[in-house]
């Protein structure tokens, strides 16, 4: 008996998805609500940058500010209890550490809620079973 799951055939990631159903639901597109951004309310809800369940990326230019702002979001997160994870490619975690630290998060909401990886090597099915 095989156990391995079926995986799909190159290229099927590219055939037409049916939307009829969705089109009859009544979903509602989710807001973000991560990263809360002072006088965005839409519908009452004050909203964020980043999509709460979901990937959220932060790119562009050396020196734009992206650890600063992405450092104020996962403090933001730790201070409601929450875990943030962290994958950086650029830097150290003593400059997370010092920064944190610089915002008045305490050493142990640190331990508690911040999860910090540094890669130096490609994503495959060995990091995919490790994270």
């Amino acid at each position: 008996m095989n156990n391995k799951t079926a995986q799909p055939s190159r290229g099927s990631s590219w055939k037409q998805i049916d939307l009829t159903d969705l089109l009859k639901s009544n979903y509602k597109k989710p807001r973000p609500t991560i990263g809360k951004v002072n006088n965005s309310e839409v519908d009452g809800l004050l909203l964020g940058l980043f999509y709460p369940g979901k990937i959220n990326t932060v790119f562009g230019d050396s020196g734009g500010g992206k650890s600063w702002m992405s450092l104020w979001v996962i403090v933001e997160q730790m201070m409601l209890g929450n875990d943030a994870i962290l994958i950086d490619y650029e830097d150290d975690p003593f400059t997370h550490i010092g920064r944190m630290r610089q915002m008045g998060v305490s050493d142990e909401v640190i331990a508690k809620h911040f999860i910090y990886i540094q890669p130096n090597e490609k994503w495959d099915s060995a990091s995919k079973a490790t994270f």
